[in-house]
């Protein structure tokens, strides 16, 4: 089942919010350790500031991918959060879980970045539309050791 996470979900929201931060460090920009100790009013402030999409496998949450409104551009969206458990990866649930997305939101360009060392991620976003735009070196990405990031863009119509 896919679905966007409310505060009813908060809970498994900040389970593998923190799952992914600590198995797969460098897909993304926050780093465990700043987000292990918060209390679940964060999470909870999270998904009231980004539009969370899920997929689940029976109860349990299995992967996200979020929607956030970029500040400046109305017209522009950006997808953040995207993680699937190791278990479900290769299955189709990720696919299955961005067409889901796609097909959901309002923004005519969707942006997104992802490490350039990060192949199997920039494959499945090119798979899905995503073209590399620019190349920058992230000062918080720098900080946590993973270096390099890909703005990737989608137009939606």
């Amino acid at each position: 089942m896919i679905r966007q996470l409310t505060d009813a979900d908060v809970g498994e929201y900040r389970r593998i919010r923190l799952q992914g931060l600590l198995q797969d460090p460098s897909a993304f920009m926050m780093v465990y350790s700043d987000w292990a100790t918060r209390p679940h009013a964060d999470f909870a402030a999270r998904l009231r500031t980004v539009t969370m999409f899920a997929a689940f496998e029976g109860d349990r949450l299995i992967g996200t991918i979020g929607l956030e409104d970029d500040d400046t551009t109305p017209d522009f969206g950006w997808i953040v959060e995207v993680y699937m458990t190791r278990e479900f990866r290769g299955r189709g649930v990720s696919d299955r879980l961005m067409e889901y997305v796609l097909k959901h939101q309002s923004h005519q360009c969707l942006c997104l970045e992802v490490a350039a060392a990060n192949a199997p991620a920039r494959a499945f976003y090119v798979g899905h539309g995503f073209e590399d735009r620019a190349r920058s070196l992230d000062d918080q990405k720098a900080k946590a050791g993973t270096g390099c990031e890909i703005l990737m863009t989608k137009q939606m119509g």
